[in-house]
């Protein structure tokens, strides 16, 4: 007995699963490419949205951050003055 019609009737298989998860995952990437297609456009203006969004939240932020060492730092320099 001949250990080949197992490994053939395997290696098909293999190779059978192969070439179809490799036409599925072909045929989802063409219709997600397929769809950045046609709406490029909205999508660079969401995320631009998304992008002004997020900048604006930090930048408003770190001004919030900064304003604060500024008032610690004119409070301690009030400090030091009244001192002398």
């Amino acid at each position: 007995m001949s250990l080949d019609r197992y490994t053939d009737f395997a290696i098909t298989k293999v190779w059978v699963a192969v070439s179809y998860l490799a036409s599925g995952l072909l045929v989802g990437a063409d219709w997600v490419l397929q769809i950045l297609n046609n709406n490029a456009g909205a999508f660079g203006v969401i995320f631009a949205g998304i992008t002004t969004a997020i900048t604006w939240y930090y930048k408003r932020k770190d001004d919030r951050r900064r304003l604060e060492l500024l008032e610690l730092q004119v409070k301690a320099g009030q400090a030091c003055q009244s001192d002398e």
